[in-house]
């Protein structure tokens, strides 16, 4: 899926082809060949001249130029090297080497520095066209995304089921179908009213993610991820003969996830999910004893 900005780039090119019915007009470029250790100068000026008439956007002159393209014959101890530029712009330089002589190696850098010239992109709508959409691809490879979600969360105590109401932040980067990033997110029960029987009355994790979305381009797709992160979990009860009691165990937990994203291609985007988080250990308290994963059921909104 195209960028705006890139649709932005092709209605201008297309603007530009409309608005000129005729082809562009050549820019007339001069060539200069400099080099003190070359042995033929004359025949290296002529063979430039012949590589710079295969491409449509440029007439090679000995007057009156546009632009001047510069070819440099670099000879150092151990290498030789061929460099060009256009006037002010950035140098490509290329080595001679057994498998690519002078002539191959002068062809790859007229073709390096003619095809990256701006003026040439423009005169060039097919080549501005292909630039634009490749740019595109490296801007849709790169999406940060920073989310809020709410969601409830099932967790076993014992043989009875505990429902905890939570809140989490979500931050990740998107790489064309994968995401990494960082969740954190926090489940409450309700503050100073635990009863007789033991309650769950917070878990709180903290994990890094990666995940897979398993259509990038589309409005709706279902994705998958992992997680393996630090959780917490704290346990509460009251008892008239001795008070309230409670207890916190803290380690490490993997999580997986799978979801519906919605809205992809909107500035925002909105998900369902259900996670499941499995903690490394056991918790062995006075209060409780067992194992105590949890689920976690909810909605998302990203921008």
């Amino acid at each position: 899926m195209f960028q705006p900005r890139t649709i932005g780039r092709v209605l201008v090119v297309l603007a530009l082809a409309c608005t000129s019915t005729l082809a562009w007009a050549k820019t007339p470029i001069c060539i200069e060949v400099l080099g003190d250790k070359i042995e033929d100068k004359h025949a290296f000026q002529a063979f430039a001249t012949s590589e710079v008439r295969r491409y449509s956007e440029y007439v090679p002159v000995d007057s009156e130029c546009e632009r001047t393209l510069h070819l440099e014959h670099i000879a150092l101890d151990a290498q030789v090297y061929w460099t060009g530029y256009l006037d002010g712009q950035v140098p490509a330089r290329y080595a001679i080497t057994q498998k690519q002589n002078s002539e191959a190696t002068l062809s790859r850098v007229i073709t390096a520095v003619l095809k990256s010239d701006p003026a040439g992109l423009l005169e060039d709508t097919g080549q501005f066209l292909n630039v634009a959409l490749r740019s595109d691809v490296g801007l849709q490879r790169g999406v940060m995304l920073y989310g809020i979600e709410g969601f409830q969360t099932l967790t076993m105590v014992g043989a009875e089921a505990n429902f905890l109401p939570g809140i989490a932040l979500r931050i990740r980067r998107g790489i064309q179908n994968f995401y990494v990033g960082i969740r954190a997110g926090t489940s409450f029960g309700p503050l100073n009213n635990v009863g007789k029987e033991t309650d769950l009355t917070l878990v709180t994790t903290f994990e890094p993610e990666a995940g897979w979305i398993a259509s990038d381009d589309k409005n709706t797709s279902f994705y998958v991820g992992g997680s393996l992160g630090l959780t917490i979990i704290r346990f509460e009860r009251d008892q008239p003969e001795r008070g309230k009691e409670s207890d916190t165990r803290v380690g490490l937990s993997f999580g997986a996830r799978a979801g519906v994203e919605f809205l992809r291609q909107l500035d925002y985007r909105m998900d369902a999910f259900v996670q499941l988080n499995l903690p490394v250990f056991f918790t062995e308290t006075n209060l409780v004893e067992g194992y105590t994963p949890s689920v976690h059921m909810g909605l998302g909104v990203a921008f």
